[in-house]
């Protein structure tokens, strides 16, 4: 069996109070009433959190039996997690209550898979009138790393998702997930009636040039699918007089590489801008990929004096 779940499994006994994890294990109900009645409670946590790991490796549990004791453990202390707000709309406006859950949770596991490559584990629990998710995130050469998950938790009969421990980097995956039901924060929805109608017109106009620039950069359409692209730099650190900063290096440039990686590299560049992570236009050292047909540049910096503000 996979070590990864007793151990996440012992870690959350051992997080607990001694008095909550009866109750904790009667709702999980991987164990049987026989193996519970051989935990002596009584004893140290230590002591208990091993009995109950002893018990789940006689039981043989799966990964998936101890990410739903996890999702439990956080419904009980859901209070402790940061938690993001957002409002579902649909397309043509209105709010979206997400009525058929058996149809939900395929299509939002089968999209998130998809977008990683299958490097993600996604587990479903109804907590009551609310359907959690948990998200565990592996990458190219790892498995999904269990013990910073991310959850996502829907009450039914409303248009709201709460969002906690979602990293920046996985960010574009979950919101391409959501992408058919327009995920909207709700701190934006309430700043919105103090902010100078001008400045919000502003803002959008903005947004749709970036948008435009973008589509046009890189199309509307599906867009070859790029696991990764690799930039080297080579330049010379330069004041305003021309003067090298690194004397003793005035003939070998400095040189650095930078790696941007995804499944899909040139779809989530496209998103960030779509869906609004990024409101500036991606760099042309990146949406120019298509067009150069290539994923291996060389840059290289200006000779002679620096202009006095300068950017790359």
């Amino acid at each position: 069996m996979d070590p990864t779940a007793l151990q996440l499994v012992k870690g959350l006994i051992l997080r607990m109070s001694t008095d909550k994890i009866p109750k904790l294990l009667n709702t999980w109900g991987v164990l049987s009433e026989s193996q519970l009645k051989k935990i002596s409670f009584e004893k140290s946590k230590e002591t208990v959190a091993q009995q109950i790991s002893n018990l789940c490796e006689e039981r043989r549990i799966t990964i998936e039996d101890a990410a739903q004791l996890d999702i439990i453990f956080s419904f009980v202390h859901s209070e402790k997690k940061n938690w993001d707000v957002y409002q579902m709309t649909k397309q043509q406006g209105g709010e979206v209550d997400i009525s058929d859950v058996k149809d939900f949770k395929w299509q939002f596991k089968e999209h998130l898979q998809k977008l990683c490559i299958n490097r993600v584990m996604v587990t479903f629990r109804e907590c009551g009138d609310a359907l959690w998710i948990r998200i565990a995130w592996g990458t190219h050469y790892s498995k999904p790393n269990q013990r910073k998950a991310t959850y996502a938790v829907y009450h039914s009969q409303t248009p709201y998702v709460f969002i906690s421990s979602l990293p920046r980097k996985h960010q574009p995956f979950l919101c391409q997930t959501y992408q058919a039901y327009h995920p909207k924060s709700v701190r934006e929805k309430n700043a919105a009636p103090v902010e100078d109608p001008r400045i919000g017109r502003e803002n959008e106009e903005g947004r749709e040039r970036v948008r435009k620039m973008v589509l046009e950069r890189l199309g509307e359409g599906p867009l070859p699918k790029l696991e990764f692209a690799q930039y080297k730099l080579e330049t010379a650190f330069v004041d305003e007089s021309g003067r090298g900063i690194l004397a003793d290096r005035t003939d070998v440039p400095f040189q650095c590489v930078v790696k941007f990686t995804s499944p899909n590299l040139l779809e989530a560049i496209k998103s960030t801008v779509l869906l609004e992570i990024s409101d500036v236009p991606p760099s042309t050292l990146l949406t120019s990929i298509t067009q150069k047909s290539r994923n291996y540049f060389r840059v290289t910096g200006r000779k002679g004096p620096l202009p006095s503000t300068s950017g790359f």
